[in-house]
């Protein structure tokens, strides 16, 4: 019963130090390294697709580029790592390292922080495969939060085991006893912070507007803590905690208020937790899927750049693999755009009283006369148009 009593009292997640320590580093890293990309290739990613490739940051941030090939495979680490969780699950020998929760932790920071790399690697531009994985990736990673949150509604012990009813009721209880013995809050106060629905209400709720309660509710109990802490204070410490916002330093005072919101935090777990339990169990259905389709997509997109990237080296152009499809969609329509302004073919520069003059036509700058000339070479260079050549011959 103490370890149950415990875990009840404690946060949400109960982190040992070295834990908490590495979680923060992960995250600040994951922050430093999107704001950084973001940043650096701010007036890269913002242009368009025909002016990209004659940006002096192209052959860096293009997906195949230095920046861009090592934000892949960073992805592609961050995608096999978040598998990991599921497998634990079936591998015994994975299940015993480590916490369920510290894993769910890092799962869920990986979740997070790889739609950003990925988004960075394909420099903002989803089409096919590729562009399809994505936003099932993002749609996993949005469900993956609302998940998360349904994990901690549901009470467990420390070894990440479900607690039962009866166990929750005399914890609650005896949370209500401690409550009634403090003299620093007052009753009212603590009445407008315990307040919760009814039984028959939560009931009847559908389940998406239950999870959408449960959430306002724990976001009117911040406000709630905050509004006690106020009417326990003098007017100068209001300032020093934001009207009471942050904690004080009467420790008395914080403990009784500890107190109260594990009350109201577990009435309400309590109170939500058949609904919470139904949603957890909706969301593993839908969940699930989206993530396998993902696995699939991604590895399909990998295997297709792979044999690309191959049969371009095979066949002399190293310099462009894993980025042909920029080359023959983009360039061309950078080649052919007809610029602000341009006249019409067979347009003159007749004035009112002149007669019609028809300018030359001027030849096209060098850098598109290579282009033009290197296309067609790729062209011919492709594996299924030289057989087609050779067996014209």
């Amino acid at each position: 019963m103490n370890a149950t009593v415990a875990s009840i009292l404690a946060p949400a997640v109960n982190y040992d130090r070295s834990h908490r320590l590495r979680l923060y580093v992960g995250w600040m890293v994951a922050v430093c390294l999107i704001l950084a990309l973001a940043i650096y290739g701010a007036d890269y990613y913002v242009l368009g697709t025909a002016a990209r490739p004659f940006s002096p940051k192209h052959s860096l941030l293009r997906p195949s580029g230095t920046i861009g090939i090592k934000l892949g495979f960073l992805g592609l680490g961050m995608f096999l790592a978040i598998f990991l969780y599921p497998l634990r699950k079936k591998w015994a020998w994975l299940g015993r390292k480590g916490s369920a929760r510290h894993w769910l932790d890092f799962h869920v920071l990986l979740g997070v922080s790889a739609p950003f790399v990925i988004a960075f690697h394909s420099s903002f531009k989803f089409h096919g495969f590729a562009g399809i994985a994505f936003w099932i990736m993002l749609s996993v990673s949005l469900s993956g939060l609302i998940g998360r949150y349904l994990y901690s509604q549901i009470p467990r012990s420390l070894n990440a085991a479900e607690i039962s009813m009866s166990e929750l009721q005399e914890t609650q209880a005896r949370l209500s006893q401690q409550l009634s013995q403090q003299k620093l809050l007052p009753q009212a106060d603590l009445r407008s912070l315990l307040r919760l629905p009814s039984q028959q209400m939560v009931a009847r709720l559908p389940m998406p507007v239950a999870l959408v309660y449960m959430m306002m509710l724990d976001v009117a109990r911040a406000f709630r803590v905050a509004a006690i802490r106020r009417h326990a204070v003098p007017v100068g410490q209001k300032l020093t905690t934001l009207a009471g916002f942050f904690p004080t330093r009467n420790t008395s005072l914080e403990r009784a208020i500890t107190v109260a919101r594990e009350e109201a935090s577990l009435a309400k777990r309590v109170l939500f937790l058949s609904r919470s339990q139904q949603v957890f169990h909706l969301w593993h259905v839908v969940h699930k899927p989206f993530s396998y389709s993902f696995a699939v997509l991604a590895l399909i997109h990998i295997a297709v750049v792979m044999m690309m990237g191959y049969f371009l080296r095979l066949h002399g152009h190293a310099d462009h693999t894993c980025d042909c499809h920029l080359h023959l969609l983009v360039l061309p329509a950078r080649i052919f755009e007809r610029p602000e302004g341009a006249r019409q073919k067979g347009a003159t520069s007749r004035r009112k009283g002149q007669a019609d003059v028809r300018r030359p036509p001027r030849p096209a700058p060098s850098h598109r006369r290579q282009l033009l000339h290197w296309l067609p070479e790729l062209y011919d260079r492709l594996p299924g148009r030289r057989r087609a050549r050779h067996a014209g011959r």
